[in-house]
């Protein structure tokens, strides 16, 4: 019996040092400190910067894969309608991370309509999917442990990579020489596993609870995209009576132009590509959702009036390549004193 209670106490008494290490941890790596540094890049940075978004402050939260990331360019939304939104996807982002990154949102913002991009609805992965949602739920609650790969930055040269309200300007150009009627017409569906329905509809409720509608859409992506998973995400908007845009239907429509608005021979958008699509959804928001202009509210039009002239700048330097091919001219146009701070936290 005392052996049982001492192997208890030893148990208890581990927990209770994880714990206050983890704490510790969060400290350390608190992404309020190192991300206006310049410290945090690539897939961690967005939600980085995320947490430290002025709350009650985004109408719109645009989730998905590296396709959304490329599609959706909140300084254009901005500009042209006033909507205040948040690039939040990732590079390979799945299922129980999108969860995740929308539940973190949700403790500050109070957004009116959640954009999610498809792409991650077809991930198939048995294996990753459930080492992402051991992990994001770890993360979740001990969020430093989410940039503990932080230590590369320093490793390496500081990256000048900014992040527009979680975009990244990419002006390079990969033209798709491929067919352009490859939205076949079928009747045939590719349907969305039991799997990734069952984490959908934890992302579902999730929205239900805060209150906010879901919009389903496909970026313009000849290389991921055809009739056969159209058919089976449109089953998916009925089932939940969503509303889907899929922009392979109507990319002639939103001017899109296979020799110059992809970065990479029609898998993602470039900057070109990105602001056609996001002034066509810029309209369909304001028109479906009735969303505020917020330009005429003068603390936020400071703030988002200089971060959309910035992007303006970064893309006029990086003329036909990105943030993660640039030049040592490039470098030195980007950077103050041989320092890259992110835009809106250097003033």
């Amino acid at each position: 019996m005392k052996n049982t209670i001492k192997s208890i106490g030893r148990v208890a008494l581990f927990l209770v040092i994880l714990v206050v290490l983890l704490q510790i941890t969060n400290k350390v790596f608190d992404p309020g400190y190192w991300f206006p540094s310049g410290w945090i890049q690539d897939r961690t940075a967005r939600l980085a910067q995320l947490s430290l978004e002025e709350e009650g402050t985004l109408d719109v939260l645009n989730v998905g894969d590296s396709e959304s990331l490329s599609a959706i360019i909140p300084m254009e939304l901005w500009h042209d309608q006033g909507i205040t939104s948040f690039n939040c996807g990732c590079d390979g982002m799945r299922l129980p991370e999108c969860y995740t990154t929308l539940r973190t949102a949700f403790q500050k913002q109070k957004p009116k309509v959640v954009l999610l991009e498809t792409g991650l609805l077809y991930r198939l992965d048995f294996d990753q999917d459930y080492q992402s949602l051991v992990a994001e739920n770890i993360y979740y609650y001990f969020y430093g442990l989410r940039y503990h790969n932080m230590w590369k930055s320093f490793a390496n040269q500081k990256g000048v990579r900014a992040y527009f309200k979680g975009y990244v300007v990419n002006n390079c150009i990969g033209v798709y020489e491929g067919p352009e009627d490859y939205m076949i017409e079928t009747k045939e569906a590719d349907q969305v596993t039991t799997r990734n329905k069952r984490f959908f509809k934890a992302i579902m409720n999730l929205c239900e609870r805060e209150g906010v509608e879901v919009v389903l859409y496909s970026v313009p992506a000849p290389v991921n995209y055809n009739t056969y998973k159209h058919n089976g995400i449109q089953m998916l908007a009925d089932e939940y009576g969503l509303k889907y845009i899929d922009f392979n239907m109507n990319w002639k429509e939103i001017g899109i132009d296979w020799s110059k608005d992809s970065q990479d021979r029609g898998d993602h958008l470039n900057r070109d590509g990105g602001i056609k699509l996001s002034t066509w959804l810029g309209n369909w928001l304001m028109d479906e959702f009735d969303l505020p202009d917020h330009r005429s509210d003068p603390e936020l039009a400071e703030q988002w009036d200089y971060l959309y002239d910035y992007c303006e700048y970064t893309s006029d330097v990086l003329k036909g390549t990105n943030t993660g091919n640039v030049t040592e001219e490039m470098r030195e146009k980007l950077t103050v004193d041989g320092d890259f701070r992110q835009p809106g936290y250097d003033r």
